[in-house]
């Protein structure tokens, strides 16, 4: 069984509820990470947020990588996340 490594930690800065993985409608299909509240009840409810999982990942690892050298994060990394 597959598991999402980012399961429970993602919230949509909107409605506040979890993000989950789906994958893109497209010819080549990414994994994304989207809102669940949107996906189930439409924009009626929520708007559409969602983030690649390869960009997510990349951000974390790389903030991490900083972290653990003494860097902080900046407004711009903050302002991803909103």
């Amino acid at each position: 069984e597959e598991f999402s490594l980012f399961a429970g930690l993602i919230k949509c800065g909107e409605c506040g509820k979890a993000l989950t993985i789906r994958k893109t409608n497209s010819k080549n299909p990414k994994d994304v990470y989207a809102c669940v509240t949107y996906n189930r009840f439409g924009k009626q409810h929520c708007t559409q947020h969602r983030v690649d999982y390869d960009v997510l990942y990349q951000i974390v690892l790389d903030r991490a990588r900083a972290n653990s050298s003494g860097e902080t994060f900046s407004s711009a990394d903050r302002e991803f996340f909103t």
